[in-house]
């Protein structure tokens, strides 16, 4: 059956392309073929919008099909526009380099187009030479970030140097470290610390794809020469693909938990039934391929990502795996929640969301078994899916495709939230020993501290205006250029909390900002993090606010989301007047004279 045969097939069911055969077939497809399958033009025409322009010093417009088919497989509907080639520094330069609609510039530049002639050739520099090319390497990107981020808060992209560098000398290179792809290393570095000084600015590593499919896949010459076009078909996919978990990025997709089986998941074999001592778990085959993503999982959780386990098991013996299995790298202490039973794991599903306090569309689930992968995808569709191979040499390329936790930002918060989500678990544990919630709350001894236009938090409260969807009043988007401007303006203010309790400190997790519209506090955002939410700190939290900037008349509004309908009742229920209302957005306001909101008698809080 011929991809496109299948295809229809598959519209005839009705079934939309599973997202891995899409990517593998979309860019074959013309046109007029994407418009006769009713089932793949429906998904494409309901994907979430993403716009990019690109600046470059090379030809893209060849590869635009393969962006935006790369694009479609992350759910993203990619439209470009793509400036005059060469013209990367007079754009930027100009007074409207970008406009407000697009969600992301990217700049493709090459090393040779850049730099001055007597340095066109790298290799074999002196010293002082190559002090001279990273210093204008390193002034011209400093210079053009500075300019743009004069007039724009967009995302900025800039793509790591990739010069077609093979040597015809690489046996005596390596001794020398002045070679040509040493030097472009160091130049990279150069570009990387820029970078990392400005918030809302990405490095793209395409020296990375060329590590991964090797040069000769990756660039085309004949293309290079006669078009300035210098990828090949494949190089240029591998690069979509970074481009496009980027933009996955920046959208706030970034997945929270992965949901792990355990059974040839995790290790091979069934440890019912081949016990300890014969499950395929360890240094060689068979067992590496398992011992590989076991590492892979460990190191999500070093950034951020919580684990949990949904497997059809005697917990007893799967838990024995964890603790004593000589190989075995996850242990229990990385596990965040786990359902090791013999219900269901739609059921399963359900309750390890429900226990972590996290929205159903924040899990990955990850299993061996068809059956079970088609029964989650059924019961929850927001929830990604992933199928391990079956075969264990296809490991590595698997653990590549997961690019659903990228995030655009790192925290403190974010290296210690799967302790916290521990945490989250136990106290889920003692609230069903009580009978009285409030008794539950006395008991947990919260502690919050509240921050106004505190600029350590700046990078943490863009963060979580970036992610935070299920407590969040109107969803806006903002960089931590915009934070800094609301906190240094007259005009406005930023106030941030920090909460604890007996089982541990959740970090900085709520914000709240104001805006002064003649004499008329208005509440433009207030977003909290779901590990808090349901203790009373957020009325606690909006009680300090309206303390601290409100003396009369206060105005909020919800606006409705596909994922934030926890809160749609948060001011009706504070008692705030309803001006007007409608089913996608509700306008409020409130008079701190003649009301007064209290904080919660079990919340110990304090202004620093």
């Amino acid at each position: 059956m011929t991809t496109i045969e299948k295809l229809k097939k598959l519209d005839s069911e009705k079934n939309i392309p599973e997202i891995d055969f899409l990517i593998d077939n979309l860019l074959k497809l013309d046109l007029k073929t994407v418009n006769s399958l009713s089932s793949l033009k429906n998904y494409l025409e309901n994907l979430e919008k993403f716009n990019l322009k690109i600046l470059r010093t090379c030809s893209i417009d060849p590869y635009l099909k393969i962006l935006k088919g790369v694009f479609a497989s992350r759910k993203l509907d990619l439209n470009v526009e793509i400036a005059d080639y060469g013209q990367v520094e007079t754009e930027i330069y100009s007074n409207q380099n970008v406009s407000d609609n697009q969600d992301a510039v990217l700049v493709f530049e090459r090393i040779e187009d850049i730099l001055p002639s007597e340095f066109k050739s790298l290799a074999f520099l002196s010293e002082s030479e190559e002090e001279e090319v990273l210093t204008f390497v390193s002034q011209r990107i400093e210079g053009m970030i500075e300019k743009y981020k004069a007039s724009s808060a967009v995302p900025f992209i800039y793509t790591g140097y990739f010069g077609d560098c093979i040597s015809s000398m690489s046996v005596s290179e390596f001794k020398h470290s002045k070679s040509t792809n040493s030097f472009i290393e160091k130049i990279n570095l150069e570009i990387k610390k820029v970078l990392s000084n400005h918030s809302g600015c990405y490095y793209l590593d395409v020296v990375n794809s060329i590590y991964l499919i090797g040069h000769d896949n990756f660039f085309d010459s004949r293309m290079n020469s006669m078009y300035q076009a210098p990828f090949s078909t494949v190089g240029f996919i591998k690069v979509s693909e970074f481009i496009a978990n980027i933009a996955w990025a920046l959208k706030g997709r970034t997945k929270k938990c992965l949901v792990l089986d355990c059974d040839n998941t995790l290790w091979g074999g069934i440890i019912g039934e081949d016990k300890m001592e014969g499950i395929k778990l360890g240094p060689d085959y068979p067992g590496i391929g398992f011992t590989k993503f076991q590492r892979f999982a460990k190191s999500l959780t070093r950034h951020g990502i919580i684990l949990a386990l949904n497997s059809k098991n005697n917990e007893e013996d799967a838990l024995e795996v964890f603790l004593n299995h000589p190989h075995s790298v996850l242990k229990t202490e990385d596990i965040a929640s786990h359902r090791i039973n013999w219900n269901t794991k739609v059921q399963n599903i359900q309750e390890i969301a429900e226990e972590l306090n996290i929205g159903i569309d924040s899990l990955v689930f990850v299993d061996d078994s068809d059956f079970e992968c088609q029964m989650v995808k059924q019961a929850f569709p927001q929830v990604t899916v992933k199928q391990i191979p079956k075969d264990e040499l296809s490991f590595e390329d698997f653990i590549r495709s997961f690019y659903f936790f990228e995030s655009p930002s790192f925290s403190k918060e974010d290296g210690e939230r799967s302790k916290m989500y521990q945490a989250q678990v136990k106290r889920k544990k003692l609230e069903s020993s009580f009978t009285n919630v409030e008794d539950f709350y006395k008991s947990l001894d919260v502690q919050v501290d509240f921050y106004k236009d505190y600029e350590e938090h700046v990078s943490r409260i863009s963060q979580l205006s970036n992610k935070t969807n299920q407590f969040n009043l109107t969803t806006k988007r903002y960089s931590e250029d915009d934070i800094k401007c609301f906190m240094e303006s007259n005009d406005s203010n930023v106030f941030s909390l920090s909460a604890r309790d007996k089982f541990g400190n959740n970090g900085i997790t709520g914000v709240c900002i104001t805006k002064n519209r003649n004499g008329v506090i208005h509440i433009d955002s207030l977003f909290l993090s779901c590990r808090i939410i349901g203790r009373g700190i957020e009325k606690s939290f909006l009680a300090y606010v309206l303390d601290t900037v409100a003396d009369g008349k206060v105005e909020s509004e919800f606006i409705k989301t596909a994922k934030n309908q926890l809160v749609e009742n948060f001011f009706d229920d504070l008692n705030f007047t309803v001006l007007d209302s409608n089913e996608e957005h509700k306008k409020y306001s409130f008079d701190t004279i003649s009301g007064k909101l209290e904080h919660p008698a079990w919340i110990s809080w304090s202004a620093k």
